[in-house]
């Protein structure tokens, strides 16, 4: 994907939704008890079943395949976003090494030769932090772009040759992809972004 260098830096924002709604109504019977009708025969009061204005109005279900509004990064396992297949297509022998929290880790040290390049990835999920503030938790060369549609930077670390980070909007938040690379910063962040290819079709639409 085509990506945008930058040279400043940028920073965050939220929004709210709110809907109230007011039925009035009234019976012009005098000494009559609203939802209630006096016979004609004996004066007793009998009760009317409620109008279809005052019945509760259950909300409608998601369709078969549809995700729930709320779905968020919170219930979502980042170990459980790339196949078998996906990872061997990144690197040979690539194995997972650990997770904690929100992380996932991935490296082929274990089984590399003496000619491999090494590789090692990490996905991030951070829910509720925006695209505009992966770059105060990591500095480097900035680039903007989109990872099919979804507002994305990719970070190539200055600290270290051979090091990146991608992240990208995904339901109220955004996912982070951190690379490294014996084969450079350049393969690093194009690892990178086909990691973030693979994984975007799993996670929620961005929450605008």
């Amino acid at each position: 994907m085509p990506w945008e260098r930058l040279t400043v830096r940028g920073l965050t924002n939220l929004r709210q939704f709110v809907i109230g709604s007011v039925v009035l109504l009234s019976l012009a019977a005098c000494g009559e008890e609203a939802g209630r009708a006096v016979s004609a025969k004996n004066g007793d009061v009998a009760p009317q079943p409620p109008s279809s204005a005052e019945a509760p109005q259950q909300p409608s279900p998601p369709a078969a395949g549809e995700p729930e509004q709320n779905e968020s990064l919170k219930s979502i396992n980042p170990c459980g976003l790339l196949s078998e297949s996906q990872l061997a297509e990144l690197a040979d022998n690539l194995d997972f090494v650990s997770t904690s929290g929100k992380n996932c880790r991935w490296s082929n040290r274990e089984a590399m030769g003496a000619d491999d390049d090494f590789f090692m990835m990490t996905v991030r999920l951070r829910p509720g932090q925006s695209v505009d503030e992966l770059d105060i938790i990591t500095t480097g060369s900035i680039q903007t772009g989109e990872v099919d549609g979804r507002p994305a930077k990719m970070i190539a670390a200055d600290a270290a040759e051979g090091e990146c980070t991608l992240g990208f909007a995904a339901g109220s938040g955004r996912v982070d992809i951190y690379t490294s690379s014996t084969a450079g910063t350049e393969r690093a962040c194009a690892l990178a972004d086909r990691a973030a290819e693979m994984i975007e079709p799993k996670l929620p639409e961005p929450v605008s």
